[in-house]
């Protein structure tokens, strides 16, 4: 298999990927473009086959952080096809350009290219290496609601100390966790909170949430308002990337409507800080037996 990117006449826009198939005699077949799941109107580059069935690539047209993101796709041996992207996430995918993954055996490691803020502008070349992960909580019976251990300074732990289990319909926030000005990536120094909400499920396995995601009050209330929406959706990836089944996860972007001070010019780093927070809402605790 051989897949390049092009932007010869013919394709959706920007440049496309494209496949070629090794003949018996030596030779490639046509170039056919990677359907739907992969091209869009934007720039599909950087192609590399990470084994022998995961293809990686950078594309700016499909849902992601923002400029190029890096995808992988599985090559399906039935039918000579690509499955769907799957966004990687973060630390490889930021707002900026991430592209160019190249992976060790075994994808525990990594370099990548991207152009996001660093001491030398540009295209900067990154390594990643994945820490062990910690072991799964086994799952305990539905009706047995677990008190996680988080941190003292989230606001989880406090309100289950105070109330005892969550409560349905009830809105939580994420103590200490708020996003960059004007980015909706999660920066990695934050993401010890995140890793807290996904025990949380993983330790009530029915419970479902609405993701709660906001701005600052500066800029535009329809700019305030997308921005806060790919934010929930940013969580709602990570949280996915973690093994949180997506049909648990709603989201929903508030932009300011929940401003922490006024007049926006009076406001404070911390308070600023605090308006681009998340909250979750507990939608289920329970399986529904109806």
């Amino acid at each position: 298999k051989l897949v390049f990117s092009s932007d010869k006449p013919g394709g959706k826009g920007g440049s496309d990927l494209y496949l070629c198939l090794s003949d018996q005699k030596g030779g490639w077949s046509e170039p056919q473009s990677l359907d739907n799941a992969i091209n869009t109107e934007g720039e599909e580059v950087y192609p590399y086959f990470v084994d022998n069935t995961t293809l990686s690539f950078s594309s700016d047209g499909l849902t992601g952080f923002g400029g190029l993101d890096i995808y992988t796709t599985q090559w399906n041996e039935k039918d000579s096809s690509f499955g769907m992207a799957v966004n990687v996430g973060a630390p490889f995918n930021s707002s900026y350009d991430d592209m160019s993954l190249a992976m060790f055996p075994g994808n525990r490691k990594a370099y990548f290219s991207s152009n996001r803020p660093a001491e030398k502008g540009g295209d900067n070349i990154y390594y990643y290496a994945k820490k062990e992960t910690p072991p799964v909580v086994e799952a305990r019976p539905v009706a047995d609601v677990i008190k996680v251990p988080l941190s003292e300074k989230n606001e989880v732990k406090s309100k289950m100390e105070e109330e005892g289990p969550l409560k349905t319909n009830k809105i939580y926030n994420i103590k200490g966790f708020y996003f960059q000005v004007n980015r909706y990536d999660i920066l990695p120094a934050k993401m010890g909170q995140l890793d807290e909400v996904v025990v949380l499920m993983q330790q009530n396995p029915e419970m479902k949430i609405q993701l709660l995601a906001y701005a600052d009050c500066r800029g535009t209330a329809a700019f305030n308002l997308e921005l806060s929406e790919q934010r929930a959706k940013s969580i709602k990836r990570f949280l996915e990337s973690k093994g949180i089944d997506g049909s648990r996860l709603l989201c929903k972007g508030l932009g300011v409507e929940k401003q922490v001070c006024t007049p926006c010019n009076t406001c404070t780093d911390e308070q600023l800080h605090e308006s681009r927070r998340v909250d979750f809402r507990v939608m289920q605790m329970y399986l529904d037996p109806h």
